[in-house]
């Protein structure tokens, strides 16, 4: 098989998505990182969300986090609340403020990814998706 530099297409990849995000963002007046972070919350509706879960999600570190979440929580985003069955954790919920943005983000987030697979098959489409997630979990033993 040829040799291929799927580090730089899969850098140049993350970097249109980070792009795209951002200018979604600029619209909302959010980062590209709050718009992602959102989503995430988003999609996770139905648990309980700390910041351990967004350090994991985002693979980035405890001080990333805390920064981001912190702009989040004074923007009016997030709030960080005692969990009534650890009093020890903080407990990350979205406010009205967010819950307001869910449709429009939404809506970014499912266009990009029509435009992701566009003239892909839908066999295309799965075994795209499936080599994502296998390379994720790669990359996961390499930088645990």
């Amino acid at each position: 098989m040829k040799n291929h530099d799927y580090g730089f297409l899969a850098q140049v990849l993350a970097r249109s998505i980070n792009q795209y995000f951002s200018k979604v963002g600029i619209e909302l007046q959010l980062s590209g990182m709050e718009v992602v972070i959102l989503n995430f919350f988003f999609d996770n509706h139905q648990t309980k969300v700390y910041q351990t879960d967004v350090e994991r999600e985002f693979n980035i570190r405890s001080s990333t986090a805390t920064a981001n979440l912190q702009v989040m929580v004074k923007k009016g985003l997030l709030q960080r609340t005692v969990d009534p069955d650890d009093k020890r954790r903080k407990q990350l919920t979205l406010t009205t403020t967010a819950t307001q943005l869910e449709g429009k983000l939404n809506e970014a987030k499912r266009h990009l990814e029509a435009v992701l697979v566009t003239g892909m098959s839908d066999e295309q489409q799965r075994t795209f998706l499936a080599s994502l997630e296998l390379a994720i979990q790669n990359l996961q033993h390499v930088n645990p």
